[in-house]
């Protein structure tokens, strides 16, 4: 009986040394899930991006996303109104926009707008409503105006340069790769369209993106589409814009290519699609000096400017810029560098001042 009462009790004492190393490594196993999980909440709940922006930089309607458009439509920002022009007759009742913002996201009402998309009615005027991660909204209204059946003008006119390769120049012996594209945006005056473009440019096998007013755009028979159809501008070309009503407009468009060491900025400004600024603001250009006063209130801490270059490619402080588009700090001096060609740079030192109230 003593006998069988050991043997129970040494299985019992078994048992129990058995569950409390059970418990042991589960308690282990969940102490360590936790530092884990913790860890992993850090990391989730970090956030180095800015949550408190909710604008618009671009808004337009391109012929790629909608069939009945034969060329781009650029609509122009100015503060939080948003406005185009498209032709006579064009269907605007389903319409789709290509934009972009820095929000979290963006809504039509309750209806979430994903660019090159999403379809609306734009027969009256469109609130977009740009929401950024902290929660905080902000509003454009879009008004889009049909012009009359006479209208054929080119409003906008720019070419771009692809790089599908590596493009090297030299920087005191150092090669520097360039990838890529280069935007150029022409000159329009009266009828008369000029652009220059960097050295090398190809100009053989050029395709123009441009704004028109009218029905239709040739280069003699040849009917174009925007930033799809590629020409020879060795020499001028005339477009010619057909209205709905059978009227026609003439454009001459004349590039010059820049020789290889040119590197200046011949243009600089801050155009109203900052949500900051109801007015375009144009800069003075001094040698290598660049000076802009904005509005009194102008949050010139996330400013975009538009430029236009000569040389290659443009950065700051390292970081390639892109005229339109990049975002920068001009609370100091900023200093833009141009590389050209051959490979030589020119900085140019840009200073903005605020108005005094």
């Amino acid at each position: 009986m003593s006998q069988f009462v050991s043997i129970t009790l040494v299985i019992i004492l078994g048992m129990f040394l058995n569950t409390c190393g059970q418990m042991t490594s589960r308690d282990q196993g969940m102490s360590s899930k936790s530092i884990e999980e913790a860890s992993v909440t850090t990391d989730d709940t970090t956030n180095t991006g800015n949550t408190t922006t909710n604008s618009m930089s671009a808004f337009n309607f391109t012929s790629f996303a909608n069939s009945e458009l034969s060329s781009y439509i650029t609509g122009t920002i100015t503060g939080t109104i948003i406005t185009a022009t498209v032709p006579y007759g064009t269907d605007v009742s389903a319409l789709v926009a290509t934009f972009t913002h820095d929000g979290g996201n963006i809504k039509i009402g309750s209806v979430r707008q994903t660019s090159g998309t999403t379809a609306n009615n734009f027969a009256s005027a469109v609130s977009y409503t740009i929401m950024a991660e902290d929660g905080t909204t902000k509003d454009y209204i879009v008004t889009i105006t049909v012009a009359s059946i006479g209208a054929k003008e080119i409003t906008a006119f720019s070419f771009s340069q692809d790089y599908p390769l590596i493009h090297t120049v030299y920087v005191n012996g150092v090669p520097k790769n360039i990838y890529g594209s280069l935007t150029q945006t022409a000159i329009i005056s009266g009828t008369n369209i000029t652009a220059t473009v960097p050295y090398g440019t190809n100009v053989s096998i050029y395709r123009a993106t441009y704004t028109t007013t009218g029905l239709s755009v040739k280069v003699g028979d040849t009917e174009q589409k925007s930033n799809d159809t590629y020409n020879h501008f060795g020499s001028p070309l005339t477009y010619t814009v057909t209205a709905f009503n059978g009227d026609t407009q003439n454009y001459t468009v004349t590039v010059t290519i820049a020789p290889n060491d040119a590197k200046e900025i011949t243009t600089f400004s801050f155009i109203d699609k900052n949500a900051s600024l109801s007015s375009t603001i144009k800069s003075t250009i001094s040698g290598t000096n660049i000076t802009a006063t904005v509005p009194y209130g102008t949050d010139v801490t996330a400013l975009v400017a538009t430029y236009t270059t000569t040389g290659l490619s443009v950065s700051v402080g390292g970081t390639a810029q892109t005229t339109g588009t990049t975002v920068n700090n001009f609370s100091s001096a900023l200093t833009y560098t141009v590389l050209a060609a051959n490979g030589d740079t020119q900085n140019y030192t840009v200073n903005v001042t605020i108005a005094e109230s």
